[in-house]
């Protein structure tokens, strides 16, 4: 599974966005003509931060008015669907985004007597690298700090840079992270996983590995470029996954590998037999950057 998460309309406004536009975003709700009816639109599950809310456990409404306006006030989402017959699917209520503008009003389904109303909101979209301020590449160290603890991270530019360029940026405008700054799985022993998504594309370079990963090392998620990231915790050497992942950065010291390790021992779930151990509370962190 692979989550996506938000940042809540309480912090601070995002790079053009603030309460015009969120109140914007809500009278739109308004515009009943815009609901795409028997039609449940693309997206990636949007998740508050902290929430206990999962993918099993939807959020419901009254009315798709009242679902498209928990999207407009749920930063990071800008797409809805809602259950239009509580008989099938219990009025649920479905926040989802997408990355870029020609994304939105994409139908997963759609037929006569589908119970599923969506719309799309203009809001929480990618934006554009370039009106972005230059990078500062003297970022050589950064720091998750979550309520179990501090995690520090020293980065590693000859492993992969454009992987050290995205976490760079990151730590250097934090508020970029979409709420995808979380753990939220934890297998003793062999992983802490967590996700760096934001409002600006991930690096798109992989590469493999400058060794067999050990612990505290740290790189991209199932062979890809990210943002989905682990943390290898294992006390041996990862000898079945070989070079396989893009790693990008190691835990500093002991102490941060020991809250790495509180987090892992917190409460999980695996929602199928031999599933994944999902925490039962993700596990929000900020992320700060140093020389």
């Amino acid at each position: 599974l692979v989550y996506w998460y938000n940042i809540s309309a309480t912090q601070p406004a995002l790079l053009g966005e603030g309460p015009d536009l969120i109140r914007t975003a809500a009278d739109a709700c308004h515009d009943v003509s815009q609901y795409k009816h028997a039609t449940e639109l693309w997206g990636n599950v949007v998740i508050a931060p902290g929430s206990k809310v999962t993918l099993t456990v939807p959020i419901s409404t009254k009315s798709a008015v009242e679902c498209c306006k928990k999207c407009s006030l749920q930063r990071g989402c800008n797409t809805w669907v809602w259950c239009s017959d509580p008989a099938a699917c219990g009025r649920q209520c479905m926040l989802r985004r997408v990355d870029h503008e020609e994304s939105q009003g994409k139908a997963l389904r759609k037929w006569a007597g589908l119970p599923w109303t969506s719309g799309s909101l203009f809001k929480d979209l990618y934006i554009d690298p370039v009106t972005l301020p230059p990078l500062d590449a003297s970022i050589s160290k950064i720091t998750l700090a979550t309520s179990a603890g501090r995690i520090n991270i020293t980065l590693m530019p000859g492993w992969s840079m454009p992987s050290v360029a995205y976490v760079q940026r990151l730590a250097q405008q934090p508020e970029l992270c979409t709420n995808g700054c979380q753990f939220y799985r934890a297998e003793p022993g062999f992983v802490l996983s967590g996700s760096l998504r934001a409002y600006v594309s991930s690096n798109n370079e992989t590469k493999q590995g400058p060794h067999v990963m050990e612990q505290g090392d740290i790189g991209w998620a199932d062979g890809g470029p990210g943002p989905e990231f682990f943390i290898w915790m294992g006390a041996q050497p990862a000898t079945h996954m070989g070079k396989a992942h893009t790693v990008w950065g190691q835990v500093s010291d002991p102490d941060s590998l020991a809250v790495a390790q509180l987090i892992i021992d917190m409460n999980t779930t695996a929602h199928q037999p031999d599933g994944a151990h999902i925490l039962n509370t993700f596990m929000d962190f900020t992320i700060s950057g140093s020389a």
